[in-house]
């Protein structure tokens, strides 16, 4: 396996550093690449099996956006190739085609040119997050002050009944399209839905148990019965 974790220095924000350590924890140090803001990916000039990037604070976007600019058109080209790229929290913001907040747009790397963004820092709303991807369940949790809109004709999860989408008004969380996925629930999303990584990591051949596993599915089973069993899940804006 060769998983390249992008700007690690500046994208573990809200939690989604487990998961970069759980990666380093599960493979080697020759398996996975640390790429840093300043270095060209890994993925422009050798074969990868996962690409990960978590979230970022808001003032980091600019940054990122210029160090990902040069290489959107080969990532592009990754994805339609079934490469398997996950980006969790709002790294999914800066794939859109624009960002806008207080009226003004920012334009984003328009991976995904369906969809925009919306940022309202005096909003934030906060969730627990329960959905399905096929026949898995997801669990984790929403915390943003920005939503995206657009004609989601690529959704990754469907939320539960009180559960928000990736806006107020959809159902939809995220973006699944070949084998990318990006999501805007936050923190260990990869410890926290292990059946989701088994099959995430599936998709390039790994077939070992994972690391933790049996811990995992039972900290995994008990959340799930606790969410479904709970009377309301949506928390709201704060």
């Amino acid at each position: 396996m060769k998983i390249e974790i992008l700007y690690p220095e500046l994208t573990n924000a809200y939690g989604d550093g487990i998961n970069i350590k759980y990666l380093k924890e599960m493979f080697s140090k020759k398996e996975v690449i640390l790429t840093s803001i300043d270095e060209e990916p890994y993925f422009v000039k050798h074969k990868v099996d996962l690409i990960y990037m978590g979230s970022h604070p808001d003032e980091y976007d600019d940054i990122i956006l210029k160090s990902l600019k040069p290489y959107i058109k080969k990532l592009r080209e990754l994805i339609e190739e079934n490469t398997p790229v996950l980006f969790t929290g709002n790294a999914m913001e800066l794939f859109g085609s624009f960002m806008e907040e207080k009226g003004i747009k920012k334009e984003t790397l328009n991976l995904f040119p369906e969809f925009s963004f919306k940022r309202n820092k005096e909003a934030r709303y906060n969730s627990m997050f329960l959905g399905t991807y096929g026949d898995i369940k997801i669990v984790g949790n929403q915390s943003q002050t920005s939503f995206m809109y657009g004609d989601n004709k690529y959704p990754f999860i469907e939320a539960c009944e009180d559960c928000i989408g990736s806006n107020p008004d959809t159902k939809v969380e995220g973006i699944h399209y070949k084998n990318f996925y990006a999501t805007y629930l936050l923190g260990p999303f990869l410890l926290l839905n292990p059946l989701f990584t088994k099959y995430l990591l599936g998709l390039s051949g790994y077939k070992k148990p994972l690391y933790l596993e049996s811990q995992l599915m039972k900290t995994y089973e008990n959340r799930l019965s606790f969410m479904e069993t709970m009377e309301h899940k949506y928390i709201g804006p704060e």
